[in-house]
């Protein structure tokens, strides 16, 4: 049996990790332009992965997903898409959902299989706006643990 853990993410990860974006983001959101994922990797790698605390998940020797947090915001999960519907994404946002932890995230309405999925953990729609940089429509979600059953003791 393959080994797998949930690890802090490391500089060495970087290019793993950009790679499990790209493939991501390309199968769910095909509706995004080639050009904005370019650009959107470049602030990735240099924005938002080192002000971001981010865990990997690790199958074997293989990162094969991740999960980044700004504060109580989820800037990220995502799994590469071979490895969809295996309990990692779940994994990963377990991680993140502390108990008593509120958490955020945005995500594009287009996305059903990413609202599906944050809705089965918890999270509610709490407002709706357009992107600017794509003019598609956004969706901010929140997870209240009170609500969500986990408020602690």
């Amino acid at each position: 049996m393959d080994h797998t853990q949930i690890r802090p993410y490391a500089q060495r990860d970087l290019h793993r990790v950009l790679e499990i974006w790209e493939d991501a983001s390309r199968s769910g959101h095909p509706f995004l332009s080639d050009l904005y994922l370019v650009e959107e990797r470049d602030r990735v790698r240099d924005l938002y992965l080192p002000m971001a605390t981010t865990w990997v998940f690790e199958h074997g020797s293989r990162v094969v997903g991740f999960i980044s947090l700004i504060d109580d915001e989820v800037g990220g999960l995502f799994v590469e898409p071979q490895s969809h519907r295996r309990g990692i994404g779940r994994a990963l946002m377990d991680l993140a959902m502390a108990p008593g932890r509120a958490l955020e995230l945005e995500v594009f309405k287009e996305n059903s299989a990413a609202r599906a999925f944050y809705e089965r953990c918890g999270f509610t729609v709490v407002a709706e706006y357009g992107h600017a940089d794509t003019g598609r429509r956004m969706l901010r979600m929140r997870r209240d643990p009170e609500r969500a059953g986990d408020a602690g003791p």
